[in-house]
């Protein structure tokens, strides 16, 4: 008889004709058990794995394989895997299985996810009602998230308190604050009141979060971590709606500023002087509140000694003493580059005008090619077009 022909009863390992052979230590190429607790969590082309480890009775688990709709696509070392490449708005059926180091491979842990469908063409489209954790759907409720369906951490939490690097945190409500300590975690339909800039920042996702510092110091950023991804986020900021020195992807976000201090610069997204790319597609941002104070404040501000290429792609805008502030009056560094398509500005909302470039010169620009830059009235008619500053 084959080894392979055997089951296990719960206490021992039983051939398939009944009868014990050598109690409960396993054949010596028994596969491996199956992964725990696959977790998938999906964006519009790409999900999100993660799982708890196998065992393996008689060797060492070497691996996993990840399949998606039955084709294997990865095998992987770690607990957690990205499949990219996915289309928007599909159902995918997902396998991870563990691989021993005989090559036996064990049963598969299963999950099946749609991707996330891009609803909206443009920022205006976009809203408080849309965006953050109340207007993510569970599946599980079959209806949103109330704020009654999170869990309350009163005080402050750092992330490896919670998960491994490249895991998911949903339905936390992070009222003392929350530390991004862990690289690679995926934030799911969480309230915080803000992410700030630290030395022990590390890249994470968040989806259908809402971010909100309330209306304290001046200084707090809704996010003003390092590199990070935002998507149908809600962003509340007493001083910048977000912060960039790394590279950041924004899609389909509503972002307010609360308000500005005298000596403060308070921007709806502020590239302060890093490096890396920076997307800002698809989404609302308005900083009127803190127009009065000075005016030095844009809903899209690139500061002085910013590089890397910055993409701001059909969002809503409004206010700030120029709406849109792709450079100042220094040098301009090598590596600064702007793509600028698409974006509406609404009409009046600015102190001194609509867009400010000093000294970046045209090679540095690519201005409306695709889709024109333009005025609208606050209901969203037609004013203008916006020449290439």
């Amino acid at each position: 008889m084959s080894p392979t022909e055997v089951v296990f009863d719960g206490s021992r390992w039983l051939p398939l004709n009944g009868r014990p052979i050598g109690g409960s230590t396993p054949p010596a190429n028994a596969a491996p058990s199956a992964p725990g607790a696959l977790v998938a969590t999906p964006s519009a082309t790409s999900v999100v794995l993660s799982w708890s480890a196998a065992t393996d009775g008689d060797g060492t688990v070497a691996g996993y394989q990840v399949r998606v709709n039955g084709t294997l696509v990865a095998t992987v070392t770690s607990l957690s895997h990205t499949v990219t490449g996915l289309t928007s708005g599909v159902t995918v059926a997902l396998a991870v299985a563990a691989v021993d180091d005989d090559g036996a491979v064990g049963p598969a842990a299963t999950a099946s996810v749609t991707t996330d469908v891009v609803t909206v063409a443009h920022g205006r489209e976009i809203s408080e009602v849309n965006t953050g954790h109340t207007a993510y759907f569970d599946a599980s409720l079959g209806r949103t998230l109330t704020d009654a369906d999170l869990v309350v951490h009163t005080a402050l939490v750092s992330m490896s308190d919670l998960v491994a690097d490249g895991g998911t945190i949903s339905k936390r409500d992070f009222r003392g604050g929350l530390i991004p300590d862990r690289a690679g975690v995926t934030l799911v339909a969480c309230r915080i009141p803000f992410i700030n800039n630290a030395s022990t920042s590390r890249a994470f996702v968040a989806r259908w979060c809402t971010f909100d510092t309330g209306t304290g110091a001046a200084s707090d950023h809704a996010v003003g971590s390092w590199s990070y991804e935002l998507f149908r986020c809600r962003l509340g900021g007493s001083s910048d709606g977000l912060r960039t020195n790394g590279d950041v992807i924004a899609t389909e976000c509503f972002v307010r500023v609360k308000g500005q201090g005298p000596d403060d610069h308070n921007d709806g997204a502020q590239n302060f002087g890093g490096g890396g790319t920076v997307v800002l597609r698809r989404s609302n941002f308005d900083v009127r509140p803190t127009n009065g104070v000075g005016a030095p404040n844009a809903a899209l501000f690139c500061a002085d000694g910013a590089t890397g290429m910055q993409t701001w792609h059909d969002n809503l805008l409004a206010g700030g003493g120029y709406v849109m502030r792709m450079y100042g009056d220094a040098a301009v560094p090598d590596g600064l580059s702007f793509d600028v398509q698409g974006n509406d500005i609404v009409q009046d909302s600015w102190v001194f005008g609509p867009v400010h470039r000093a000294v970046v010169g045209p090679e540095d620009v690519t201005w409306g090619t695709e889709r024109p830059n333009r005025i609208v009235t606050a209901a969203g008619v037609f004013v203008a077009t916006i020449p290439a500053p």
